[in-house]
């Protein structure tokens, strides 16, 4: 047997569960929105990374390497050579404009 009672309860459930659906929905919109966007190419290079960027073998970049200014600094993270996307980026450039 149900009742008035009974009815207007299952009423209030429902209400209750679509306004969750809802509010769940809104989250999951709201923290999409919010992630930060994936880089699209890495901040830091290896060496490896930046002589694939530039053309040239692991040798020859070794070479490069150990000339004095030839190379834009390194940053060292974990004791392995690291370079900064931006300033390979500007030292191509102005290899290019020689």
């Amino acid at each position: 047997m149900s009742g008035p009672c009974d009815e207007r309860v299952l009423v209030e459930i429902t209400k209750t569960n679509e306004l969750l659906d809802a509010l769940l929905s809104e989250l999951r919109r709201l923290r999409a929105d919010t992630r930060p966007p994936e880089p699209e190419e890495p901040l830091l290079l290896s060496p490896r990374e930046f002589a694939r960027l530039i053309g040239i073998s692991d040798r020859t970049f070794r070479r490069m390497r150990a000339e004095p200014g030839v190379l834009p600094r390194c940053v060292m993270i974990a004791g392995k050579p690291r370079w900064k996307r931006a300033d390979v980026d500007a030292w191509v450039a102005s290899r290019k404009s020689r």
